[in-house]
């Protein structure tokens, strides 16, 4: 039986203080994010997971001298910010994400979308295949794989923006 005085209010007001430089190794790999005319640089920072199959997490990182400040401020935090910030976030984690995954060499079967970024990378992945010669909706019909899966997650409300 469930307990009858559940709560969605957080456990903790406060996070602990990390020391993200001794968790997270910065990859050297970069890609380009066109925002208008203006081209800007997103990489990851790597955490590793060792197991009976080793994996890792990217978090993906804006913070670079040769970026606009607001494109380096996009991965400062998650689910904050005014609109704009918002929609950068989006194409970081969309876009910046996709073309990291791909410029690190890393073949991706299935993407995994999650909440109001997942809608930037099914269509890079239609643009590379129309690119390569590839018909997108031939793909589609004679591959019963799907190459993308979505869902929402997350309990708050500003994940599930349109």
């Amino acid at each position: 039986m469930f307990p009858r005085n559940l709560t969605l209010a957080p456990a903790r007001s406060t996070l602990p203080t990390l020391d993200w430089g001794n968790l997270l190794s910065p990859l050297k790999t970069k890609a380009t994010v066109e925002i208008g005319d203006r081209p800007q640089n997103c990489g990851a920072l790597e955490y590793k997971i060792r197991g009976r199959t080793d994996t890792s997490v990217l978090f993906l990182n804006t913070d670079y001298p040769e970026n606009d400040a607001e494109f380096r401020e996009a991965t400062d935090r998650l689910y904050g910010g005014e609109p704009y910030h918002r929609l950068l976030q989006d194409i970081v984690l969309g876009i910046g994400g996709y073309r990291v995954l791909k410029a690190l060499g890393r073949e991706v079967g299935v993407y995994h979308l999650n909440e109001s970024h997942a809608g930037h990378s099914p269509p890079l992945r239609c643009l590379e295949t129309r690119q390569r010669g590839g018909d997108t909706l031939k793909v589609r019909l004679h591959n019963p794989h799907p190459i993308a899966q979505g869902t929402t997650s997350s309990p708050s409300p500003l994940s599930r923006e349109p």
